[in-house]
């Protein structure tokens, strides 16, 4: 760069270590929703089971079911079912953020190690295709949380339309 001066030259690395630590951020946000959504859909699981056998037990006692928070236990499952998908819907949506967001962060230090002159420069690497592309993190996350979403449709569906 023709006009370059040294105080520009030091505020493009201090913002490529802005960049960098941005997207650090996003990509350890990535795991720890991951994680979060394990342990919530894992409570979940568990607290659908520990209501099925409850209503199992007192059924099979022939004690009419009592009523839980004001709401007929039957509508139990189908609520955790329910509360399964919209937290994956909502875990979904921060995916979508969170990538749009890395992309972002991707292109922006793309941009100034081009204007450093940085060539072999970190985001420049992230750009290189190796192997199949087709199974990268984002991929393998949507994977997981379908399943996931899928399970609490399923669960939805068979207490909802159960004999």
């Amino acid at each position: 760069m023709a006009n370059e001066t040294p105080e520009s030259r030091e505020n493009l690395r201090w913002e490529y270590r802005e960049v960098a630590a941005n997207h650090r951020f996003y990509v350890g946000l990535r795991f720890i929703i991951a994680a979060l959504t394990a342990t919530l859909q894992s409570a979940l699981l568990t607290f659908y089971g520990q209501t099925k056998e409850a209503i199992r037990k007192i059924q099979e006692r022939g004690e009419p079911l009592p009523d839980w928070f004001g709401i007929q236990p039957e509508i139990h499952p189908i609520s955790i079912a329910f509360v399964g998908i919209a937290t994956m819907l909502a875990i979904f949506f921060m995916e979508r953020r969170n990538v749009n967001r890395l992309r972002i962060m991707i292109a922006r230090g793309m941009e100034l190690e081009f204007k450093l002159g940085l060539g072999q420069g970190q985001y420049g690497r992230l750009d290189e295709k190796e192997g199949i592309t087709v199974f990268t993190y984002t991929w393998s996350l949507n994977i997981l949380y379908s399943i996931i979403c899928g399970l609490c449709a399923l669960l939805f569906t068979f207490n909802l339309f159960k004999p």
